[in-house]
């Protein structure tokens, strides 16, 4: 399963049934870790600004 890291934050959010901030950037992949057939994203993208 491939997640986007970003995500992170709204997955916790949905997973303990409260609302997600609308500040938050990424999409929940809570689904996937519910069903594992679910498909996620096709991509993921990461940018380190250290060094």
């Amino acid at each position: 399963m491939l997640v986007e890291s970003i995500g992170g934050y709204t997955t916790l959010y949905e997973l303990a049934g409260l609302e997600t901030p609308t500040n938050l950037e990424g999409k929940t992949f809570a689904n996937s870790l519910r069903d594992p057939s679910v498909t996620g994203v096709s991509v993921a993208f990461h940018v380190d600004t250290r060094g």
